[in-house]
């Protein structure tokens, strides 16, 4: 029976063509603990329709996520160019002495 993941905003889902109701508090819930996760044959492929995912990384982020993610990112690249530029420089310095020894 394969798991279907929810977006972390979401803690109940009711499907009305199964009856079911299932809810975080009711240990629907991800091994990470962030997200619903529900395994159910009966619920699946409503849940499915709905843009649950069987993968969890799949998932589309909330707005909060999307906003933190950005954050993250624009935090990092100076990082990341400064690293780069580092790299390149010390490939052109091996270059450079590769040259010169021969």
């Amino acid at each position: 029976m394969p798991t279907c993941y929810s977006r972390t905003d979401v803690t109940s889902v009711a499907i009305p063509a199964t009856g079911h109701l299932h809810a975080k508090e009711d240990g629907h819930v991800s091994e990470d603990g962030t997200r619903m996760a529900i395994t159910c044959d009966a619920c699946e492929p409503h849940l499915l329709a709905m843009g649950w995912k069987h993968n969890a990384a799949m998932v589309e982020l909330t707005p909060d996520e999307k906003r933190a993610s950005e954050d993250a990112e624009s935090q990092t690249r100076p990082y990341m160019l400064e690293l780069a530029k580092a790299m390149a420089d010390a490939a052109r310095g091996q270059a450079l002495a590769a040259r010169t020894a021969v």
